[in-house]
């Protein structure tokens, strides 16, 4: 729903922009090395970047349809 709201496209638009895989999340260093265990120096030189980095990454609320929102952005989505 939020990449809808961001490309200003609705659930029912067959040709709106999609990911092709369902979880969309950051995995973690187990599940990093499950799918590139095969290519150890990626995964060291990947930690060895994100330690470089300075970003904070916050939780945005969810919108439902119980929402305040249900007047404004949700109904033009769904």
């Amino acid at each position: 729903m939020l990449l809808c709201i961001q490309t200003g496209k609705t659930m029912s638009d067959t040709n709106r922009m999609k990911f092709q895989t369902r979880p969309v999340y950051f995995k973690s260093a187990v599940e990093m090395a499950q799918v590139f265990g095969e290519l150890p120096e990626a995964l060291s030189r990947t930690v060895d970047i994100a330690s470089r980095c300075n970003v904070k990454i916050e939780r945005i609320p969810i919108l439902s349809r119980s929402s305040k929102s249900r007047k404004g952005i949700l109904p033009r989505v769904i």
